[in-house]
C-alpha cells in the first residue's frame, strides 16, 4: 500500500514531484501544510531498528493506510525534525464509524523561543472524503492561496476523488485548521474530558489542504482464486467501508463483479419489496439481514483495532486464514473436499468384500443349505489383513481434477454415507463382486468334486453326514476348505479393479493415472504383493492349514478371477463414461 497520488484544488502531483519542489524551494507553501498534515496527524511511526534503511524497506509501527501516509510524508521531507517540533495534546484515532482521524498539535519550538506568547496549536484531520467535505468552508490551491469551499469546487475536488476511485485507490482528505486570534485550548491541556469537548466544537470550518490517493492493488493470484471459487460453486461477498466507487474497482480487479451493471443495496431491496408482493420466500439458510444492528456489528467487525470484535468474528467464521492470504482458501477448500472424498472412497473399497460378499455366503448357507463358501477365519484375515494396506493407500490419492468445478456439497443432504453410497457399495461393486466369487466357487465344486449348483444347494446337514455323491467326509471336508480358500483368493482379486475402479468418481483411471504424473500412486501397486503374501502365508504354511482349516489352491484358479476384476474395473468405467457425458441421465443423477 502506497501513496501514489496528491491533489490540490487546481493540480495533481506524484510524491517525486513534491519532493522535487521541497528541494527547489519554489511552490512549496501547499505541498508544505499538506506534508505538515499528512506527517503529524498520524498514528504510526517507524521501528527504530530499521530506521537506517531505505525508506521503502523500514518496518513501520501501525495500520496500513497511516504507514502509507508516513512513507509518503518521508519521501518528502524527514519527519523526525517535524513531530520534534510539535507536542500532541489530544487524539482522536481513525475509526470505521466516524471513517476520519483528528490530531491537536502544539508548536513546541514557537512555545520555547516566544515564552509569554505560545501560539495556538494546529488541528489536523484526515479522512473519508464524503465526511469531512461537509466539515470544510476553505480550499487551498497548488500555490498555498485560500479559496471559499464554493459548489464549484466541491465539484472540482469531488469529481478527482471518483477519478482517483474508478482506479481502485483509496482516497483521504487532508485537512487543518488554523487558530490566529484566539486560542480555545488555552488552560485544558489537564482536562481531557473538557479539552474533548471543546476539540469537538471546532472540528468544523476545516480547509482542505489536498487529497491523497493511496493503491493497494490486489494480489495477483486474487483474481483466479476468485475465478476458481466461482467455477466451485462458492459465492464470494466482499465487506468493506471504502467508498463505493473505490470497492467496485477493486471488486472488478479481483473478479468478484463482472458484470456491467452492479446493483446497489437500495436496487436489492426494491426487487425484494416487488417480489415479497406476490411471493412469501422462507430463506432461513441464506438470509443476510440488514438492520441497525447487523449493521453496526459488520462496521465493528471490519474494525481492525477492536481486538473483540476480531475475536468474535474468528468464532463465528468456519474458516480464518492464519497466513492472510487469500489464496489459501482454494488450498483448504480443496484439501477438504480431498480428505472426504478419500474417506468415501476407502468406505466403498471396503464394504463390498467386508461386509456384502460375506455376508451372501452365509444367507446361501443358512437359506438354502449350500455349504458355507467362505469360512469366518477368512472373513476375519480379509477385514483386519488383506484390505488394510490398499484402504491406507487410497487415502494418499491426489484430487482429481474436477474437484473444484463441483458444486459445494449440501451437508444436510449429501452425508458421508447415503442412498447413493450403498448403491455403489453393494447394488454395483457389492454385487458384481459376491456373483463373480460365487461363480468361481461353483466352477471349482464341479472341476474337482463333480458337484454341479444344483447338488450344493439344499444340502444343508447332507454335506457334514458323509457319503454325499459318493464323496467320504474326508474328501468333503477338503473340498470345502479349498473352495473356500479359492473364494477367498477371488475376492483379494477382485478388490484389485474395485481398488483402480473406487480409486476416480467421475474421471477414467487413465485421466487419473496411477502409474506417473501429478495422480501417481504407487502405493496401490504395493497392495497386489501385499495381498499374495498374505494368501500364501494362510494358505501355503502347514501350521495354518491345520489350525485354521484352510487348503492350497489349484495354479488355474490364480488366473481365473484376474477377468472378472477387469470386468469389475471396465463396467465401473462405463459408469463413469455415462456420468461424464450425460449428467442428466439416471445413473448419473444416482452416481455417489
Amino acid at each position: 500500500m502506497s501513496v501514489v497520488n496528491a491533489g490540490f484544488l487546481d493540480a495533481v502531483f506524484t510524491p517525486d514531484a513534491l519532493r522535487q519542489q521541497r528541494v527547489s524551494g519554489k511552490g512549496f507553501t501547499a505541498a508544505q501544510r499538506l506534508y505538515e498534515t499528512a506527517a503529524l496527524c498520524n498514528s504510526a511511526s517507524f521501528d527504530p531498528a530499521t530506521i537506517g534503511l531505505a525508506i521503502d524497506e523500514r518496518s513501520i509501527i501501525g495500520d496500513a493506510t497511516d504507514s502509507s501516509i508516513l512513507r509518503f510524508a518521508e519521501n518528502i521531507c524527514p519527519v523526525s525534525q517535524l513531530c520534534g517540533e510539535y507536542s500532541k495534546l489530544f487524539e482522536v484515532p481513525f475509526n470505521s464509524k466516524n471513517k476520519w482521524m483528528l490530531s491537536l498539535q502544539q508548536n513546541v519550538v514557537a512555545s520555547n523561543s516566544v515564552p509569554l506568547s505560545q501560539p495556538p496549536p494546529l488541528l489536523l484531520v484526515k479522512g473519508a472524503p464524503d465526511v469531512l467535505l461537509p466539515r470544510c468552508s476553505t480550499v487551498q490551491d497548488s500555490s498555498g492561496q485560500i479559496h471559499p469551499l464554493n459548489t464549484e469546487n466541491i465539484e472540482r475536488l469531488q469529481g478527482l476523488q471518483r477519478q482517483w476511485s474508478g482506479l481502485g485507490q483509496r482516497v483521504l482528505l487532508l485537512c487543518r485548521r488554523e487558530f490566529s486570534d484566539i486560542n480555545p485550548f488555552a488552560g485544558l491541556e489537564d482536562n481531557q474530558t473538557e479539552l474533548e469537548r471543546v476539540v469537538f466544537i471546532h472540528n468544523c470550518n476545516l480547509c482542505v489542504v489536498g487529497l491523497v490517493s493511496i493503491e493497494d492493488p490486489p494480489r495477483k493470484e486474487i483474481p483466479h482464486v476468485v475465478d476458481t471459487c466461482r467455477r466451485a460453486g462458492i459465492r464470494v461477498f466482499m465487506v468493506t467501508g471504502d467508498f463505493a466507487l473505490t470497492a467496485t474497482a477493486i471488486a472488478r480487479q479481483c473478479h468478484i463483479i463482472t458484470n456491467d451493471r452492479v446493483d446497489t443495496i437500495e436496487d436489492v431491496h426494491a426487487g425484494l419489496l416487488k417480489c415479497a408482493q406476490n411471493t412469501f420466500v422462507s430463506a432461513a439458510n441464506n438470509m443476510l439481514q440488514l438492520d441497525e444492528d447487523s449493521s453496526s456489528m459488520v462496521s465493528a467487525v471490519t474494525r481492525h483495532e477492536d481486538n473483540v470484535c476480531s475475536l468474535v468474528a474468528k468464532e463465528a467464521a468456519d474458516m480464518v486464514l492464519l497466513d492472510n492470504n487469500f489464496a489459501s482458501i482454494i488450498v483448504a477448500i480443496e484439501n477438504g473436499r480431498l480428505v472426504f472424498e478419500n474417506l468415501k472412497k476407502v468406505l466403498i473399497y471396503l464394504m463390498p468384500a467386508g461386509s456384502f460378499s460375506e455376508l451372501i455366503p452365509m444367507l446361501l448357507n443358512m437359506l438354502l443349505g449350500v455349504p458355507l463358501p467362505l469360512s469366518v477365519i477368512f472373513m476375519i484375515i480379509i477385514c483386519m489383513f488383506t484390505d488394510i494396506w490398499a484402504s491406507i493407500s487410497l487415502m494418499y490419492e491426489s484430487s482429481e481434477s474436477d474437484i473444484m468445478l463441483r458444486a459445494p456439497r449440501n451437508p444436510k443432504r449429501e452425508h458421508l454415507v447415503g442412498l447413493k453410497f450403498f448403491g455403489q457399495a453393494f447394488g454395483f461393486i457389492g454385487i458384481l463382486e459376491a456373483l463373480s466369487a460365487h461363480i468361481i466357487f461353483f466352477v471349482f465344486m464341479y472341476w474337482y468334486g463333480g458337484f454341479t449348483p444344483g447338488n450344493l444347494f439344499l444340502a444343508f446337514d447332507k454335506w457334514t453326514l458323509g457319503d454325499f455323491h459318493g464323496k467320504d467326509q474326508a474328501t468333503l471336508n477338503l473340498l470345502l476348505r479349498t473352495g473356500q480358500s479359492i473364494y477367498f483368493l477371488t475376492l483379494v482379486i477382485l478388490q484389485w479393479g474395485n481398488m483402480f475402479a473406487t480409486r476416480t468418481r467421475r474421471l477414467s483411471v487413465f485421466q487419473q493415472n496411477p502409474l506417473w504424473g501429478p495422480t501417481r500412486n504407487l502405493r496401490l501397486l504395493a497392495a497386489i504383493p501385499f495381498t499374495l503374501g498374505v494368501v500364501f502365508l494362510f494358505c501355503y504354511i502347514g501350521w495354518f492349514n491345520r489350525i485354521f482349516g484352510t487348503a492350497h489352491i489349484p495354479l488355474p484358479f490364480f488366473f481365473i478371477p484376474i477377468p472378472f476384476a477387469l470386468f469389475i474395473l471396465c463396467m465401473d468405467e462405463l459408469r463413469k463414461l455415462v456420468v461424464r457425458t450425460r449428467p442428466s441421465s439416471i445413473v448419473a443423477r444416482i452416481a455417489w
